[in-house]
């Protein structure tokens, strides 16, 4: 997933050899998270396996996973935290990181900030290699601009993704981003459209 959001490939690729008896101790150890720089962007992203004796994932825990990587966050960077856990946290927590997301929280040097909450199941199975899932482009901005341009809309008039759809979540994806999608056809060969991240549409 870190790959097709385009994160240091030859980092991660080194993190693929881990054996699963390997992962499986670090991960009962809490020792199995990643940081990894974008490729191209003033990114980074933070990978963080969420595993207390099964307890369920606390606002304290949050508050805590966050301090411990407030010190070395980079104004120059914006960060992307993506937490790991077994089962949904409480609302008050889903709040809290929507908060943050937003910049609506109270922390300042938060702003830079960005989490985004996977289940166990949502990551034992690719998505994006499912026959009837098209391929993704994510355009960038210039990209978007042209696309707007060349067909004279505005950013309403174009096909919507909820914000928690599973495509936008494994890519990363947010409000205001578009994707090239390009779908198989039996009668014209392909056909190209686009879809825009929205983040007032759920599913």
């Amino acid at each position: 997933m870190l790959i097709a959001r385009k994160y240091n490939k030859e980092k991660l690729e080194n993190l693929s050899i881990v054996s699963q008896s390997e992962f499986v101790q670090l991960y009962k150890t809490n020792s199995m998270n990643i940081n990894v720089k974008h490729e191209t962007k003033d990114e980074v992203s933070i990978v963080y396996f969420y595993n207390y004796r099964d307890k369920r994932l606390k606002r304290e825990d949050v508050n805590m996973i966050i301090d411990s990587i407030k010190a070395d966050m980079e104004d120059e960077y914006n960060y992307n935290l993506i937490l790991i856990v077994k089962d949904k946290p409480h609302s008050l927590i889903l709040k809290r990181i929507d908060n943050i997301n937003n910049n609506d929280a109270d922390d300042i040097d938060l702003k830079n900030l960005n989490i985004q909450i996977f289940y166990h199941h949502e990551l034992i199975i690719n998505i994006t290699k499912h026959e009837r899932v098209p391929k993704h482009i994510i355009l960038d901005k210039n990209e978007k601009s042209k696309i707007l341009e060349q067909y004279k809309c505005t950013e309403y008039q174009i096909p919507q993704y909820a914000i928690n759809d599973p495509i936008v979540k494994y890519y990363g994806l947010k409000h205001g981003d578009i994707c090239k999608i390009i779908r198989k056809s039996k009668t014209s060969g392909s056909s190209i459209y686009y879809r825009i991240v929205n983040k007032n549409v759920a599913i």
